[in-house]
C-alpha cells in the first residue's frame, strides 16, 4: 500500500481499477477529478502490477498545510476496490494520508463503503425501472400540477454539446442562491465537464426554450447504472415555467423501464437544518424519492487561523452577491 501523488500515478491501471470496482463512479475517474481539483493525491494498493483498492484525496493547500476537501463540483469518492477485505485497507490508508495530510473537512464516501465514526449524508434517489404511470404516481400534488404547467410551456427540449447558456444561467441566477462559489472555476470547470464527458459518452446536457431563449438547462451524468441530475440552473424571471421540471421529467419518462437509478445529487447532513434542506431538499423529495445514505470522514477540522479566512470569504461573498 502506497501514498502517491497525482504524477505519480498510472492513470490508465486507476482508471480500470474504477470502472471495475462495485463501487465505481464517474466522479473517481482520473480525468474527471483532474478538472475538478486543485489536485489529488492516492493511497493505492497493487496487485501483479495492476491497481486492485485506490482511494483518492482532494488536496488543497493555504499557508503551507495540506487538507482534504470534496471539491464542489465532486460530491462524492470513498475507495474503490476489484478485491475482498476492503475494510482493513481502509483503515491502513487512512493513517497512511494522515501522517502527510492531518486535516479533512467532509470526505463524502460512496454507499458502498462503511465508514468507521462518521457522520453520514444522504442523497435522494428514484428506480426507474418501473413504467411512467408507476413513476408519475409518486408525484406530489404539486409536482403534478407543475409538470402539467410545464407541459404547457415546453412542447420539447433538445440536447446540445453547447454549455454556455448553462453557465451563464449558472453564474446568474444559481450561484448567488448557493454562495461561495467561485465564478472563474464555474466559467472554466463546467465547460471542460461538460466536453469531456460528452465525448466519452457519459454525460448529457438538456435545455428548454422560451420566446428564442434558454430559460433552463441541466446537465446529467449516465454511468453504469446509475443515471446522475448533477447541475441545473433557470431564468428566475421564467420559474413558473417550469423549465427544469419538463427537463427533469422527461428524461424520467424517457429513461422509465429500464434498469437505471436516478441520483437527484441532495447530499445534506442528517438533521440539516440549513438552507438547502429546507427550501432545495423538499423540491427533489416531491418526486417521490427513496434515501440513501453516504458516510462522511471528518477528522481535524482546518487549523483556527485558516478556517478564520475561510468564514470571511464565505461572508464577504454574500454580501457581494
Amino acid at each position: 500500500m502506497l501514498l502517491k501523488r497525482r504524477d505519480e500515478i498510472n492513470v490508465e491501471q486507476w482508471d480500470e481499477c474504477i470502472e471495475q470496482s462495485s463501487q465505481s463512479t464517474i466522479f473517481a475517474f482520473s480525468w474527471y477529478l483532474d478538472i475538478t481539483t486543485e489536485d489529488w493525491w492516492a493511497v493505492i494498493v497493487e496487485e501483479k502490477g495492476k491497481y486492485v483498492w485506490v482511494m483518492p484525496f482532494p488536496i488543497k493547500k493555504k499557508l503551507n498545510y495540506y487538507y482534504i476537501q470534496m471539491p464542489v463540483y465532486c460530491p462524492e469518492l470513498g475507495y474503490f476496490s476489484t478485491v475482498a477485505s476492503s475494510e482493513q485497507l481502509f483503515s491502513n490508508a487512512l493513517q497512511l494520508i494522515q501522517q502527510e495530510v492531518r486535516y479533512c473537512i467532509s470526505y463524502i464516501g460512496n454507499q458502498h463503503n462503511n465508514f468507521g465514526n462518521s457522520v453520514f449524508y444522504e442523497d435522494v434517489t428514484i428506480d426507474l425501472n418501473k413504467n411512467w404511470k408507476e413513476i408519475y404516481a409518486q408525484f406530489s400534488k404539486d409536482k403534478k400540477t407543475n409538470y402539467k404547467r410545464a407541459k404547457k410551456y415546453h412542447q420539447n427540449m433538445y440536447s446540445s454539446d453547447n454549455p454556455t447558456a448553462l453557465v451563464q444561467l449558472f453564474i446568474k441566477h444559481t450561484i448567488p442562491r448557493i454562495g461561495d462559489v467561485n465564478i472563474k472555476d464555474a466559467e472554466t470547470i463546467i465547460p471542460q465537464l461538460i466536453a469531456t464527458s460528452i465525448e466519452k459518452g457519459k454525460g448529457k446536457l438538456y435545455y428548454t426554450r422560451y420566446e428564442d431563449k434558454e430559460d433552463a438547462a441541466a446537465f446529467f451524468f449516465r454511468h453504469q447504472n446509475k443515471l446522475q441530475y448533477f447541475l441545473n440552473s433557470a431564468d428566475e424571471q421564467q420559474r413558473k415555467r417550469n423549465g427544469r421540471m419538463y427537463i427533469l421529467s422527461k428524461i424520467m419518462k424517457d429513461n422509465s423501464d429500464k434498469p437505471l437509478t436516478f441520483h437527484f445529487g441532495a447530499y445534506i447532513k442528517e438533521n440539516s437544518l440549513d438552507d438547502y434542506s429546507m427550501h432545495v431538499r423538499p423540491y427533489f423529495e416531491g418526486f417521490g424519492v427513496k434515501k440513501v445514505t453516504f458516510p462522511a470522514l471528518e477528522w481535524n477540522h482546518l487549523p483556527i487561523h485558516i478556517n478564520a479566512i475561510h468564514q470571511l470569504k464565505k461572508a464577504i461573498y454574500k454580501i457581494l452577491y
